[in-house]
């Protein structure tokens, strides 16, 4: 089995242990299940890390997240972390104010949302966001990117990186992921 020092490792570890499975994420789109076999979430977290890459971001730059679970979260996260690109998952119901001081004060460059209601819940904070660059949906939502694009940007320029050489840049010791606290004793914590 692979060793596991960093998060994403498990996604070898996960390939090594099941290589069939074909439903290691599934997710409900339009109610349809769309099921992602353990090399489609391998290759889909790998595109998104190039993706990532691709606009700008490097090691130890920041993206939020405001969504509940789904397989796209996942593709997200694990693309991130390969790159060494710190994830801000915020939790989708908390107050605006919660949600403006948690973005400005991580300084995230991107924020990527579940879809239209998340957007909706936060479009009057977004001029407040001093560093977003841009706001991508995890689903499809007109008038906004979403993972897709990001995907189909990694799938473009897969060639241009040397994967493997961008893991091994990554230790144990680098930040993962940055997680606030409810704030209930006051203003939220990272």
């Amino acid at each position: 089995m692979a060793r596991i020092r960093r998060i994403f490792d498990l996604l070898e570890n996960y390939h090594q242990r099941y290589p069939y499975l074909k439903d290691a994420l599934v997710g409900k789109v339009h109610k349809n299940w769309i099921k992602y076999s353990v090399d489609d979430y391998i290759a889909n977290s790998n595109y998104v890390t190039i993706g990532l890459l691709e606009l700008g971001l490097k090691k130890g730059d920041k993206i939020a997240i405001i969504s509940s679970s789904m397989p796209e979260w996942n593709f997200l996260d694990m693309g991130s972390l390969q790159a060494g690109i710190i994830n801000v998952p915020i939790y989708p119901t908390i107050s605006e104010s919660e949600h403006k001081y948690i973005i400005n004060h991580c300084d995230a460059k991107y924020i990527f949302t579940s879809g239209y209601d998340m957007l909706r819940r936060i479009e009057t904070i977004l001029p407040e966001c001093k560093n977003i660059e841009k706001v991508y949906t995890l689903n499809k939502v007109e008038g906004y990117d979403n993972i897709n694009s990001i995907i189909e940007l990694g799938k473009k320029n897969i060639d241009k990186y040397n994967l493997d050489e961008i893991k091994d840049s990554i230790s144990e010791d680098d930040i993962a992921t940055l997680i606030y606290t409810s704030g209930t004793t006051g203003i939220p914590k990272g």
